[in-house]
């Protein structure tokens, strides 16, 4: 158990870790910053890697200098990133990074506790007082007459409000951007372009405790009676009937796709909204014309020319799919990507391995492959001119911290093969069966047959159905299990794809350090939690900060990572 200790009335605040565990080695990558046309990876060494854009072919590697990284989200042509001092960066495509110096009133611009890439703009928030700062290129928000902003400035704050989270909404005019800001008190604040003010949005009979944005196209509020409404031009994505620019609860749409309350993620990036429920089981809506969703489906044939990129270039004219909320199979946690233009996301299964899934351009998808050839931005062959023919459209798993590229030409007139997955990793004890959820996409033509084999594993594991994407699989004895997933199309073109199931008989339970006990002076309310865990018999799967004792001011940051701040603490 750790004590925060804040001088002023030297009683005792208490937050206790709790951590769970898996049978499979740990990855190095903890989260992923999503940008537009940047993917960067922090490690859990807290340096950041990147795959380097300055070759053709690009290579891994990492921000020289960043050591103490702690966060990176993306925005549109760049990620910014969080140290442990609440500085911030601008990290761009070649390992090459800018720090934010100093603020609007010359003071070193430090204690930044969360941040967001927002477009080609950021913005944050800030110790002492959990203020809102803006700062970037071409003023979203048009609070300077579009001017770029290179020391941030700080908004206009409600009286009395300390905010604890942020998100933010643009469409590609930027006439519509917003920042949506969740304060301690759990009221909800919208700053609007051109108006420095921001206006409380209200649900009359609920508190509101997370937020969540889809671009400039929806705002999402959860509540704590377990009800989600959502709101904007197109709140359809969020799952309402028809778009509505008022709040409606659409619990019920979520609900009858098999959302359990509570809810552990709720997620948007441009176009989709993701949750993970209360039995890690994920669920998405939205538009799907880029496979972002992650269901195994994506609207083709991309043969026909769009108003972006030309043919296999993503455009609405290809037809939008619109798909309600509905559940990607497998247990998930951790997702990550962005509000900014950003089609792709990336989650890790409960052993921590990475999947990721929706359009594969920029190198976004860690994957390893990707159109060529390319270099710098703007720029020209394959990669340009079919940005969605690589497309994923399902969670794949990939190791982004140790990809290595390789790009491939395309010819817009051959038959392209299919796309494979196997699903998502499965950790189970006390079980013999089990059920394997596959997914087989073609953009165009047709998936002939699929086939399931056994790859490796003890005994048993028999496959009820090999030639059906789901199928059971049976007399299953401890130990790891390995099946491949190969579907042909009408063309005889063939791709694979492979999952492990893990069984055990006793899992357990790990060791857990909270870490040393942090004594803070008053009016300084901010404290970094910094935790380990081990696990005798495999990997921590998952943590979970929560508050103990002490006042009811102190808010964890992050209460699923290792590694959290608690804001807004008060002397006690």
């Amino acid at each position: 158990m750790r004590k925060l200790i804040l001088r002023a009335i030297f009683a005792t605040g208490m937050f206790i870790l709790n951590a769970a565990s898996h049978h499979l080695l740990a990855q190095q990558v903890t989260k992923v910053g999503a940008g537009e046309y940047l993917t960067v990876y922090l490690m859990s060494n807290k340096t950041v890697r990147v795959s380097n854009q300055n070759t053709i072919t690009p290579i891994l590697t990492t921000y020289p200098g960043l050591d103490s990284i702690i966060d990176v989200q993306g925005g549109q042509y760049h990620v910014q990133a969080l140290d442990e001092q609440g500085k911030t960066y601008k990290l761009n495509k070649n390992g090459g990074y800018q720090m934010t110096n100093v603020d609007q009133y010359g003071q070193p611009f430090i204690g930044n506790f969360m941040v967001r890439g927002f477009w080609q703009c950021n913005v944050s928030l800030r110790l002492p007082d959990s203020s809102l700062w803006y700062w970037g290129i071409a003023d979203n928000m048009n609070y300077r007459s579009g001017a770029t902003i290179n020391d941030p400035i700080k908004l206009n704050m409600p009286s009395g409000k300390k905010f604890k989270k942020i998100e933010t909404g643009a469409s590609t005019s930027l006439n519509d951007s917003y920042i949506l800001a969740h304060a301690s008190d759990n009221t909800v604040w919208k700053y609007t372009r051109n108006n420095v003010n921001p206006v409380q949005i209200t649900l009359p009979g609920e508190t509101i405790i997370d937020i969540a944005t889809l671009g400039g196209n929806a705002q999402v509020l959860l509540t704590a009676s377990n009800k989600i409404f959502a709101a904007g031009y197109l709140s359809s994505y969020a799952g309402t009937i028809g778009n509505s620019s008022v709040f409606r609860d659409v619990t019920a749409a979520w609900t009858s796709a098999g959302v359990v309350f509570p809810i552990k993620e709720l997620v948007g990036n441009s176009n989709t909204l993701h949750i993970i429920d209360a039995n890690d089981h994920m669920f998405g809506s939205g538009t799907n014309v880029q496979g972002e969703v992650g269901n195994g489906v994506e609207y083709s044939p991309y043969r026909i020319a769009g108003p972006q990129g030309g043919v296999f270039g993503y455009g609405f004219s290809n037809g939008l799919l619109l798909t309600p909320p509905t559940q990607i199979q497998g247990k998930f946690k951790n997702i990550n990507t962005s509000t900014t233009i950003t089609f792709y996301l990336y989650a890790q299964d409960l052993g921590n391995n990475w999947y990721s899934w929706g359009r594969n351009k920029a190198f976004s998808l860690g994957n390893g492959r990707s159109l060529g050839p390319y270099a710098g931005w703007g720029g020209t062959g394959d990669y340009a001119t079919y940005p969605n023919a690589m497309d994923v459209p399902m969670p794949k798993r990939v190791n982004p911290a140790t990809v290595v590229w390789t790009l491939q030409n395309f010819s817009p007139t051959a038959s392209i093969p299919p796309v494979v997955g196997a699903g998502i990793n499965q950790y189970l004890s006390g079980v013999s069966s089990t059920t394997l959820y596959g997914k087989a996409f073609q953009q165009e033509f047709s998936v002939a047959s699929q086939q399931w084999t056994k790859v490796s594993g003890p005994a048993g594991g028999i496959i009820a159905n090999p030639t059906s994407l789901t199928t059971a699989i049976t007399g299953l004895q401890n130990g790891t299990y390995v099946y491949r997933l190969s579907a042909t199309n009408i063309n005889g073109q063939t791709s694979t794809d492979e999952v492990s199931v893990i069984i055990s008989a006793v899992n357990t339970s790990p060791v857990v350090n909270a870490g040393a006990d942090t004594l803070i002076t008053f009016p300084e309310h901010v404290a970094l939690l910094n935790s380990t865990a081990s696990d005798p018999d495999g990997a921590v799967a998952s943590y979970s900060w929560r508050r103990v004792s002490g006042p009811v001011a102190g808010v964890l940051n992050n209460p699923g990572l290792a590694l959290t701040p608690v804001v807004n603490l008060v002397p006690g």
